[in-house]
């Protein structure tokens, strides 16, 4: 039960249905800045991310997708939402997505800055884990037995972009500012878990994570910059299809 009075964090997974239609519930500037995407996969990607946005939108705001206004993207590449006049909301807001699905998250406080990041669990080569993870990562994802260590790897991965996205610079910085120091038992992790982290220069976000299906192949990161949702705010998360 979600209490009125305490701010609440909110999530969506959005999964594409072999019929998935974005045009009814999208405004003409975000069907347009699809557009810029050649790639046929990006760009229903990118308009499945756009979807499950305004959802939140609409349904954190209790108004209909009418009355909403557009999602534009900036300068940075983030997604800002705007209201019908065009003008900036005082929302905090996140995409990502991997395959037919998109994840969106939505803080309406605007000093709790969100971000996420959804990956599919990758073998990947050794001079990626080089020239993005800080030593101690890669000692801690070595030490793991076998191929689990992928997915351990993936994990890490997740918390490094969703971090990095809450702080509103993405891969324009290296990756290693951000370091992964404990994700608290990554088998078990069917439920949310908090994972620490050190952020260089900054004091360290409040961050967690788990995995979106039973196989153990999503792997899904939160990182909350500005207030500890574990004390201050709620979590609602839902999944839907489209």
């Amino acid at each position: 039960m979600i209490k009125k009075h305490e701010p609440v964090i909110h999530g969506l997974v959005l999964r594409a249905s072999d019929t998935f239609d974005p045009k009814p519930e999208l405004h003409k500037r975000e069907l347009i800045l699809s557009e810029r995407y050649r790639h046929a996969g990006r760009k229903k990607q990118f308009l499945l991310g756009r979807v499950a946005a305004r959802r939140l939108l609409a349904y954190s705001q209790s108004v209909s997708q009418g009355q909403l206004g557009w999602i534009e993207r900036t300068e940075s590449g983030w997604p800002r939402p705007l209201d019908v006049q065009g003008n900036p909301l005082a929302i905090s807001l996140s995409i990502s997505h991997t395959g037919n699905l998109a994840v969106c998250v939505l803080s309406p406080v605007s000093s709790a800055v969100v971000g996420i990041d959804v990956e599919q669990v990758d073998r990947r080569a050794d001079s990626f884990y080089e020239d993005y993870f800080s030593c101690s990562e890669q000692d801690a994802i070595r030490q793991v037995d076998g191929a689990w260590s992928h997915s351990v790897g993936t994990v890490f991965w997740v918390i490094k972009e969703a971090v990095l996205k809450s702080i509103r610079l993405g891969l324009q910085v290296d990756a290693r500012t951000v370091d992964v120091k404990d994700i608290h038992g990554p088998e078990f992790a069917s439920a949310w878990k908090k994972a620490s982290v050190n952020l260089r220069g900054e004091n360290p976000p409040f961050v967690i994570w788990r995995w979106l299906n039973k196989e153990r192949k999503l792997a899904l990161a939160l990182s909350l910059m500005g207030q500890d949702l574990g004390e201050l705010m709620q979590l609602h998360w839902r999944e839907e299809e489209v």
